[in-house]
């Protein structure tokens, strides 16, 4: 982004203007937007009925993978730095509606192992107070970023509703060439003056194509209304062409501790999808039986998307003739 196209974005004053061209905007000055833009508070109550994801990276020095407080906002406020939805020392969940994209959001191209945990609501009835900041541009009407923005249209007078669109755009506004992050500046600063009046904000994922949100929760509603459901530890997805498929190990929140198990498949749980009743599924265990990697690709894994008592769905692709086959199965932790 150029920019010019960033500050007609910000429908900047003149004053503001003058200062971005000039690279001289000082944080007085993005205050003092902040408070002009940031009147009517784009907010209510949704109940956010999703299971939200946050992805970390191992490393050498985090060894306490037992801590479920590991998987959540920074613990220590005074090594938080600003991010696009924070400001210095302010902790924030920053989360995704799906799995994938929650590691495409911190992807930075190592090898090493990933972990994604796993967030619902801590009771049934918890609602959120949440700043809705979507932009339509490039939603596709049946994801998740459209169901949502479609629940912003009804719920918004339509004076309301540009003012969020609006919102959106300059939240989620991509780098400006050669102003080394500028939008970061605005964006973090806009969110903390939200957070003084909602729990989260949505916003669109750029790394989903516009299908997927990003929830940010400031760290009161983390503490509040939100539980830690599952750990995935993932086999480095540099691997693995960039698909985090393979999962090692499952943890299991238990006292704000997680209890790390193994898993497999039951192999008596078998089934077929309810439209795939036309398949042989004693032939489809003998093929998982003999376990043929040169002829077969086998995506059998935990849905990061199901209990772990639910049913999971894989596939099984045929090398030789491109065929795909589904099944669903259960699976046990060892």
């Amino acid at each position: 982004m150029t920019l010019n196209e960033y500050i007609n974005l910000l429908n900047a004053n003149e004053e503001l203007r003058t200062h971005l061209l000039d690279n001289q905007v000082t944080d007085a000055d993005i205050q003092q937007y902040v408070t002009e833009h940031s009147n009517v508070m784009l907010g209510y109550d949704l109940p956010l009925n999703l299971p939200f994801y946050r992805a970390r990276y191992d490393s050498d020095n985090w060894t306490d993978k037992e801590d479920c407080s590991q998987y959540g906002y920074i613990q220590d406020a005074e090594s938080v730095r600003m991010f696009r939805y924070n400001q210095d020392r302010e902790q924030v969940l920053y989360t995704s509606t799906n799995p994938f994209i929650a590691f495409k959001e911190i992807e930075d191209g190592r090898d090493n192992n990933v972990y994604i945990s796993k967030w619902g609501k801590a009771h049934n009835e918890d609602c959120f107070s949440v700043c809705t900041a979507i932009c339509s541009e490039g939603i596709a009407a049946d994801s998740t970023a459209g169901k949502y923005l479609n629940i912003m249209r009804k719920n918004l007078c339509p004076d309301t509703f540009r003012q969020a669109e609006e919102m959106g755009n300059v939240l989620e506004a991509d780098s400006i060439d050669g102003y080394e992050g500028l939008n970061y500046r605005f964006s973090s600063a806009i969110a903390s003056r939200l957070f003084q009046g909602c729990e989260a904000l949505l916003t669109v994922s750029k790394k989903s194509d516009g299908k997927e949100l990003n929830i940010t929760f400031k760290r009161e509603a983390v503490d509040t209304k939100l539980k830690i459901r599952a750990v995935y530890e993932i086999d480095a997805p540099s691997r693995h062409n960039g698909y985090i498929l393979h999962i090692n190990r499952i943890g299991i929140p238990q006292d704000n501790q997680i209890e790390w198990h193994e898993w497999r498949i039951n192999m008596d749980s078998f089934r077929l999808p309810s439209n795939h009743q036309d398949q042989d599924l004693a032939a489809i265990r003998q093929i998982i039986e003999r376990h043929d990697e040169r002829r077969y690709q086998f995506r059998l894994f935990p849905n990061y998307n199901k209990n772990l008592d639910d049913f999971h769905v894989g596939i099984i692709v045929d090398n030789e003739n491109g065929d795909r086959i589904y099944v669903e199965y259960k699976i046990d932790l060892v």
